[in-house]
């Protein structure tokens, strides 16, 4: 089950993001916070895109923004397993990159 470290924060948010583990594991999307479930979804519903300050996923009609530990190892992931909606451009994740 491949697992990573992140910070995950609304859109224009300015507050200190909240530290969580994304687990991506059968067929689900999975954010927990210490012992705290934060979000569980089907992948097949989570839509992802690259932005210059991070994932921003769409799920069930919200959007967060995540700060990924690994962005070209959870990219990757993405977009080998062809699980979500990915609409991810490599181009950006340099700039992803330099924010973890």
């Amino acid at each position: 089950m491949p697992s990573f470290d992140a910070r995950l924060r609304l859109p224009g948010q300015t507050k200190i993001p909240v530290s969580v583990v994304v687990d991506i594991s059968d067929e689900r999307l999975k954010f927990t916070s210490g012992e705290r479930s934060i979000g569980d979804w089907p992948l097949d519903q989570v839509s992802v895109v690259s932005l210059p300050d991070g994932f921003h996923l769409k799920v069930e009609g919200e959007e967060i923004v995540l700060n990924v530990s690994d962005p070209n190892a959870f990219f990757g992931y993405l977009q080998n397993g062809k699980k979500v909606k990915s609409e991810a451009v490599r181009s950006n994740l340099d700039t992803v990159s330099d924010r973890t």
